[in-house]
């Protein structure tokens, strides 16, 4: 709608609030006084505008952009703009039909929809841009799913593991597109397995030794790819699209990729970063040659690994760990695919077997890694090590657990004095009740440490014992007795409460304090464990934090609370009498 055909539609009068129809049959306008602030709202099939006669300006947007709850009762009540506005909604809704009191209220139904409309179309455009772009992307190989199925196909993971394959292609004008594809093996019942191919996401750069590409777009749908597939450019069937990706090497001669550089991809067969390996293949024909070498010689798997973290860096550091290491130790390695984590093992005590090699190199998780690398810079035999591990794990607990206990042990052992690298200390098969009995003499120490700290804690013990002492029935209420009371109770209560100095702090400066919840049938197992002020039951829980049988707790706690408050104003009178005594008896002895 044009803005000079709109301004013809602005009525003679602008002082009260009005709606009218405006425009010819088949293309109505609805106009809006809004005398307020001098504007005249416009709505017609596909827009609205907004018009400020004063200053001559316009503004794209709703009609409670402007006109929001607070002037509804401005909104025009005579029935020619009821029947004006029933018609323009007619004309824009169809049979649908918004029911509002306010006329501002329907007009704001009518603009969302013609927004909604509008939002529809653009999208509609930007897919149909978008769809029109990919026609420049060639088609896939002809034998590119074939290559993939024969990769995967007999691996032992195929089943558990998603596989990530990178298709990059030269387009016409010199760019380059990398198409990611996910391939997952499922199994079905009329056939040994079946593999599913779906076209990710589409990344366009200069050069593929780029970490991000220029402009890129997501697959929509599953199982979909080339033509098939549609595109957005915002993420929809997954959230995370893998770096590191098995790289189709069916093309690379078109990619003007040198023979050299083809021998090196073709022969790593393990996921890994394209702009990292493209670094490789540009580099000096030193680090290409020392690259093909390795991955020829068997070390493909940790050879990816290197380049993934550190790219020729990497490549150089294992060559630098296997050259240390020597030509016999070299293929022993090969024979057995180590990965990096084997390399890192062996550099730090190269008399590893091979059991020890390939128990650890199946190890994923990162922390557990961290932990094995940070046992062995103890200078400790990896072989003892790895062995009393398998042998004195707990039925259930995780590796990371384990490893993380044991350096605990050692540290434990060696702030005692101990001489750690002695096979009797290190390769010690009850180093797990070891452990264990070094915690609990640290954790009595610090426990002694803290009852010296808030000694004022057993000095009110007697006061406490009048002010929270309590029985009714099967229940009875005690105060803590010490600091050490309160700690065994927070660890028998599996809770907050002795973990910090927090709470005892505050008991000894009189600021709350911790009282225990008992029944009289078991006075020595722990029950609810409360925190109180003179005033307050500030909070009360069970073990593990829960709150079992609150209904009746909390009504014994409401009466225990009534006598707290009473035995508060009296031990105040006595408190304040001592002192006057105390003030009183020097100054009569000083008189005679």
């Amino acid at each position: 709608m044009k803005k000079k055909d709109l301004l013809t539609y602005i009525p003679n009068r602008l002082d009260k609030s009005q709606i009218r129809l405006a425009g010819s049959k088949k293309a109505p306008v609805l106009v809006t006084v809004l005398p307020q602030d001098h504007e005249v709202h416009f709505t017609w099939g596909d827009g609205y505008l907004t018009y400020n006669t004063q200053e001559g300006t316009w503004r794209r947007a709703t009609i409670y952009d402007y006109w929001g709850e607070a002037l509804e009762s401005d909104a025009p009540k005579d029935e020619k703009a009821r029947d004006d506005l029933r018609k323009f909604e007619k004309h824009v809704l169809g049979d649908q039909r918004s029911f509002y009191t306010n006329l501002f209220d329907e007009i704001k139904n009518i603009e969302y929809e013609i927004w909604l409309r509008k939002q529809a179309k653009a999208q509609q455009r930007k897919k149909e841009r978008i769809r029109k772009f990919m026609e420049i992307v060639p088609p896939m190989p002809k034998h590119f799913r074939d290559w993939a199925e024969k990769r995967y196909r007999g691996r032992a993971d195929k089943y558990s593991r998603i596989h990530n394959i990178s298709l990059c292609q030269q387009l016409p004008d010199g760019w380059i597109v990398e198409r990611i594809f996910r391939v997952e093996f499922k199994r079905l019942r009329d056939q040994k397995d079946g593999m599913s191919l779906t076209e990710i996401v589409r990344g366009w750069s200069r050069d593929l030794a780029v970490y991000y590409w220029d402009d890129w777009y997501y697959g929509e749908h599953w199982d979909k790819v080339g033509v098939h597939q549609s595109w957005w450019d915002k993420k929809t069937i997954q959230d995370r699209t893998s770096t590191r990706t098995d790289f189709y090497d069916g093309n690379l001669e078109d990619l003007g990729i040198d023979r050299q550089g083809r021998e090196i991809i073709s022969a790593i067969t393990e996921p890994i970063e394209r702009h990292q390996l493209m670094r490789i293949v540009n580099g000096t024909d030193e680090l290409k040659d020392t690259t093909e070498l390795l991955a020829k010689m068997g070390f493909s798997k940790c050879l990816a690994e290197y380049i993934n973290a550190s790219g020729p860096l990497g490549v150089e550091s294992l060559a630098a760990i296997l050259k240390d290491l020597g030509g016999q130790q070299a293929k022993r390695l090969a024979k057995l695919h180590v990965n990096r984590m084997m390399i890192s093992v062996i550099d730090i005590f190269p008399k590893a077997t091979d059991e020890t090699l390939l128990g650890i190199g199946v190890v994923k998780d990162d922390i557990a890694k961290e932990y094995i690398m940070q046992i062995l810079q103890k200078g400790l035999n990896a072989n003892h090590v790895w062995t009393l591990m398998q042998g004195t794990r707990e039925k259930g607990m995780r590796l990371q657990d384990q490893l993380r206990e044991y350096i605990d042990y050692l540290d434990m052992a060696e702030k005692r004095g101990c001489d750690i690298h002695s096979e009797i200390i290190y390769r010690n098969k009850r180093w797990k009740h070891f452990h264990d009995q070094y915690v609990e003499e640290l954790n009595r120490e610090k426990e002694e440490q803290r009852t010296k700290k808030f000694q004022g804690i057993k000095k009110d013990l007697a006061r406490n014992r009048k002010l929270f002492g309590w029985q009714q029935g099967e229940y009875f209420i005690r105060p803590a007795e010490s600091a050490d009371d309160i700690i065994r109770e927070g660890r028998l209560q599996h809770h907050c409460v002795g973990a910090s100095d927090t709470y005892m702090l505050r008991m000894t400066t009189r600021e709350s304090w911790i009282v225990f919840l008992r029944r009289t049938s078991d006075p020595d197992t722990p029950y609810y464990t409360i925190e109180v002020d003179r005033g307050r039951v500030i909070q009360a829980y069970a073990a593990y934090d829960r709150k079992p049988d609150w209904d009746t707790v909390n009504q014994i706690l409401r009466e225990w609370m009534r006598q707290v408050k009473k035995n508060f104003v009296k031990m105040d009178v006595e408190e304040r009498q001592n002192a006057a005594q105390s003030t009183e008896r020097p100054m009569l002895e000083a008189a005679g």
